[in-house]
């Protein structure tokens, strides 16, 4: 896999071409049609590659197409931009994500901004790979008088990071090349995920927080948290915990065959030069492959717990968004929120 930094280095724009990108282009088709809002709201996916962002994010956006719409933001949906994106997938699609990656970043940051100044829903696809940065994200929005929802996806790296070589095996089949995520940003992703779940849980930067499974399913959230009006939470703080609990969930006997079934499929088709990450995948399975019924039992004890008193309209995590939308704040309550939203940790 072809990523050594002078190949990156000369694929990154000036910044004169990329803000007339993202002015000419960007803009237009990725911006326009959503209609501004006087309490507007982003919702922060927060999982690593790989974990089934997508699928949540087409949830939640139809939940919001009837209130204006809302932006989707996602460096991966500006990469195919940059002027030379089609040639990087046509002669080494494996250095593309490392390539286009700054520009991305760079096209992402400003989307924020257009989102935040024309006070247009939001739908931000966070990875995480810097911490603090995605908490200055947060504080950004809560300046900006943004109501906050932080969904996150408990999902083991062993799981996403099989999600990230399928994904690019399948695309490979489908149109002769594939998106690949570098291996060491994937794994900053899933560390950087759970420092700010904790950071989360100590500054109160969302209005709402929540872990969900990777797929959408009538059990709920494994766990959900609100601010009440004191602008403390609600429940226990435990977001990290929650998410920590959910991605080491020891998998069900279907979830097993099915990791299996895509195991032994991509030994066969994925090349050479990335059967190393399948093995490393293998290895990292085994914690959440090899169960037994006290561990499950363990898990099982420790869902219930966690989801006694939960309303039954949360199931679906576009609830929250609405729940986010109806939600009317008080003046007395907004200062005191703000004042705890705007402290930094």
């Amino acid at each position: 896999m072809s990523s050594g930094s002078d190949d990156v280095a000369r694929y990154r724009l000036s910044e004169a071409d990329n803000e007339r990108i993202f002015r000419d282009l960007i803009g237009p088709t990725r911006l326009s049609g959503y209609q501004r809002q006087d309490r507007p709201v982003v919702v922060v996916l927060m999982a690593q590659p790989g974990a089934g962002k997508s699928k949540f994010a087409g949830e939640i956006r139809d939940a919001l197409r009837s209130d204006g719409g809302a932006v989707e933001i996602d460096s991966d949906l500006y990469k195919p931009f940059h002027p030379q994106y089609a040639h990087l997938m046509k002669t080494d699609d494996q250095l593309m994500a490392a390539a286009t990656r700054a520009d991305g970043r760079a096209w992402m940051g400003k989307a924020q901004d257009y989102v935040r100044e024309s006070r247009l829903h939001a739908i931000f696809h966070e990875t995480a790979q810097d911490p603090a940065e995605s908490m200055r994200t947060l504080r950004d929005y809560r300046a900006a008088g943004y109501q906050v929802a932080v969904i996150a996806l408990g999902v083991h790296e062993s799981q996403s990071q099989q999600g990230v070589l399928h994904r690019y095996q399948e695309q490979v089949n489908d149109r002769g090349s594939g998106r690949l995520t570098v291996p060491a940003n994937a794994e900053r992703s899933y560390r950087g995920i759970a420092d700010v779940a904790a950071a989360i849980d100590e500054s109160g930067a969302a209005d709402l927080v929540a872990v969900y499974r990777r797929t959408v399913d009538t059990t709920g959230p494994a766990y959900i948290n609100r601010l009440a009006s004191t602008g403390e939470w609600a429940g226990p703080p435990q977001f990290a915990e929650a998410l920590e609990a959910e991605r080491n969930r020891p998998l069900s006997a279907d979830e097993v065959r099915n990791f299996q079934r895509v195991q032994d499929r991509l030994r066969v088709t994925l090349p050479e030069d990335l059967q190393p990450w399948l093995r490393d995948v293998d290895r990292l399975a085994q914690t959440v492959l090899a169960t037994t019924e006290d561990s499950q039992a363990r898990y099982r004890l420790w869902d219930a717990a966690r989801r006694r008193g939960q309303a039954p309209e949360m199931e679906h995590p576009a609830a929250a968004v609405t729940q986010l939308q109806q939600r009317t704040v008080p003046s007395d309550e907004q200062t005191r929120l703000q004042q705890r939203r705007l402290r930094p940790r």
